[in-house]
């Protein structure tokens, strides 16, 4: 094997069962733009797309030697992509019926939210969970979001990986985006 570039699907993803992190490489450089294109095509959100692609590849990774593709890789992936966006554009109408639902609620009874503190407290929350991730993480989340700084200069700056700084932001977004549905929830729960 001269270069992994020249390998097939079937063969990269024969190496994937093995356990072979050079083939998930070549799979993920071969795919990650195309399946980036078309999650973006359907939620029209660059963040959200990357977060679901990432989603995708990390299970991959973390369970290639069960997985059982009846057909291509490709069509393993984009069908895993197609179904984890549709899942996520379902749950936001849910959640988005929900806080209208809370919102109509709050008119009817004529509540007044004060706006300026259910932020603060968010930010505050925000916070919060951003410090109880794990201590790693946190730093590779905190260079990206607060310091602005690109992947590439993060993994140079903290001497590991892109992959390891992507899978970290995208854990760190996913851990967050959890704990904050459930702030919103609670929050209006307890105001109504």
């Amino acid at each position: 094997m001269d270069s992994l570039e020249k390998l097939s699907d079937l063969e990269l993803t024969l190496l994937l069962k093995e356990g072979n992190q050079s083939a998930f490489t070549e799979i993920y450089e071969r795919y990650w733009a195309g399946l980036f294109r078309h999650a973006q095509k359907m939620l029209r959100n660059e963040e959200e797309a990357a977060d679901i692609v990432q989603d995708i590849f990390a299970m991959i990774l973390n369970k290639a030697d069960s997985l059982n593709f009846t057909g291509s890789i490709s069509g393993f992936l984009y069908a895993s992509v197609r179904n984890k966006t549709l899942d996520f554009i379902r749950g936001s109408k849910v959640r988005d019926k929900f806080i209208t639902t809370m919102m109509s609620l709050s008119e009817k009874n004529h509540y007044h939210l004060n706006e300026d503190l259910i932020a603060q407290d968010l930010a505050m929350r925000i916070e919060e969970g951003i410090a109880k991730l794990p201590p790693k993480m946190r730093r590779v989340f905190e260079l990206s979001r607060k310091s602005g700084l690109s992947q590439s200069e993060i993994a140079d700056k903290l001497d590991i990986s892109e992959t390891t700084v992507k899978k970290q932001i995208g854990r760190a977004i996913k851990i967050l985006r959890m704990r904050i549905q459930l702030i919103i929830i609670t929050t209006l729960l307890l105001i109504f």
